[in-house]
């Protein structure tokens, strides 16, 4: 290989990073949760309303999602970590997760908070059309939005604007 050739080679590459950065798929916008329903795998009804006052974690998640099985144990971590100061984590399986999948990866990974089904899709409707896995909302007490991200977690970020908004 040449040296220009390399060099075009790195152009290239610096490029399309540039270009990703900028023309990622756009994260959802919210500005306040939604005024859903969720309804938990073992049957009990959560609603938005009634989590005003406190944070709250939704997190969409398939499966099949290899970055949203990596990141459970985080999550676990986040749960024992703030639960006992009022936070709520609700792990959203995306429609196209296939129930019984979901029931297992609950079982196996002993996942302590609510894991919701959403077979029409109508939950990642309201959260602005999430498409893709994994994406996190942030709410804060107050309803608003106070983060939102997409990929897997990063722990240390999420853990410091937990404590932001417990405090």
């Amino acid at each position: 290989m040449t040296r220009r050739t390399k060099q075009m080679g790195s152009v290239i590459t610096l490029a399309l990073v540039v270009a990703f950065a900028f023309f990622r798929p756009d994260l959802p916008s919210l500005r306040n949760a939604p005024d859903v329903t969720f309804m938990t795998i073992t049957g009990k009804a959560i609603t938005m309303k009634s989590l005003l006052g406190k944070p709250v974690l939704v997190s969409f998640w398939a499966t099949s999602c290899p970055s949203c099985v990596k990141e459970i144990p985080q999550l676990i971590e986040l749960h024992r970590d703030f639960t006992n100061q009022g936070l709520t984590i609700i792990a959203v399986a995306m429609e196209y997760d296939i129930p019984s999948r979901v029931l297992q990866m609950t079982r196996e990974k002993a996942i302590p908070y609510p894991v919701v089904l959403d077979p029409q899709g109508k939950l990642a409707t309201a959260f602005d059309k999430v498409h893709y896995t994994p994406i996190h909302f942030l709410i804060a007490p107050d309803g608003s939005v106070a983060d939102q991200s997409s990929g897997r977690i990063d722990s240390v970020a999420m853990h410091t604007a937990i404590t932001h908004l417990v405090q």
